[in-house]
Parts: C-alpha cells; sequence; structure tokens
C-alpha cells in the first residue's frame, strides 16, 4: 500500500510524512490521533498510516481504520498544533476524512505556517479574554516556545517576552 493520510479535524489539511514536508509545513508531521475504541497516538506520522511515538521511535504504531480493521471507524487525526488549539480534546467524536492528495501528491497549497494562539496576533491581546481563557493561551504560547527550543532557530527573544507577559498575567491575579 502506498502513501496515505487523513484531514486534520482542525485546519482540514493532511497529515504529512517526512517525505512530503517543507520549512514552512513541518508541522504538519506531528499529530494527534484518536482511534474509535478510544486509543489515543502522538507523534511522528510516517505516510503509512502509522504514529511513531517521541518517546519510543524504533516501534511505530499502526493507526487503526475502518479500511483495514473491521469493526474500527475512521481515526480522529490532528496537527498537534490544532490539537492543542482545540484544548487537547481526548474523547473520539467523529472521524477524519482521507486526503485526497494522500499527503504526499500536492504542489504548494499545504506550505502553510503552523497556526498560533490567538494572542499570538496583538490586535486580539485581552480583547474579550477571561482570566481563564488569557492563562490557558498564555500556556499554548509556553508550549510553542518550548517546542522551538528544540529547533537550530531558538527563540531565545520570544521566549524573554513570554516570561514577561506571564509574570504581567500573574501581577495582574494577585491584586484581583
Amino acid at each position: 500500500m502506498g502513501f496515505f493520510s487523513w484531514d486534520c479535524r482542525g485546519c482540514g489539511h493532511p497529515m504529512l510524512s517526512q517525505w512530503a514536508i517543507n520549512e514552512t509545513n513541518g508541522w504538519m508531521q506531528d499529530v494527534a490521533v484518536i482511534q474509535s475504541d478510544g486509543a489515543r497516538l502522538r507523534g511522528l506520522y510516517d505516510g503509512y498510516g502509522r504514529v511513531i511515538s517521541h518517546f519510543y521511535p524504533n516501534k511505530p504504531v499502526e493507526i487503526k481504520n475502518a479500511t483495514l480493521h473491521p469493526g474500527y471507524q475512521e481515526p480522529e487525526c490532528w496537527h498537534a498544533a490544532c490539537w492543542g488549539l482545540a484544548g487537547s480534546p481526548a474523547t473520539y467524536t467523529e472521524g477524519s476524512e482521507s486526503s485526497a492528495d494522500q499527503g504526499f501528491f500536492f504542489d504548494d497549497e499545504h506550505n502553510i505556517e503552523r497556526p498560533r494562539s490567538v494572542m499570538s496576533d496583538p490586535k486580539n491581546q485581552r480583547a474579550g479574554m477571561s482570566k481563564e481563557e488569557r492563562a490557558r493561551d498564555l500556556l499554548l504560547r509556553c508550549i510553542d516556545v518550548i517546542e522551538g527550543l528544540f529547533d537550530e532557530n531558538c527563540p531565545w527573544p520570544e521566549m524573554s517576552a513570554l516570561l514577561e507577559e506571564i509574570c504581567q498575567h500573574l501581577k495582574e491575579g494577585e491584586k484581583e
């Protein structure tokens, strides 16, 4: 069986393998999958229906699907970034669509930047956000930066600015 993939429930773009990514869309290989039996997988998509765990890279786990596994429904697939922005759902709700381009045969329609938290757009800062929403958004931004530390383009200035904003948020919380 050749390349195949499913579309992310968050952004609608396919999970991509190492053979289909570039500098812009490389984040689309890091995935979260919820199978119809409730099992959850996190890691890198290999393009052949398996997830390679960050913790056990030598033991890829097959994604159970309706085509190859009777009794299963299609998996609920997410890019890790989209999954985090959606609140990291933990239970299966609905299967993902099979990718028309198999997550491999495409031009540049999937060359998009990684989605960031709503706070990464300055016009959205503090606009109508509750205290809990603001705290959650700050945590998601921390995850973005921490994941970036393992990249050769380490975002130290971003980390400093983010830590300053977290301190300010905590000080505001103490006043209430």
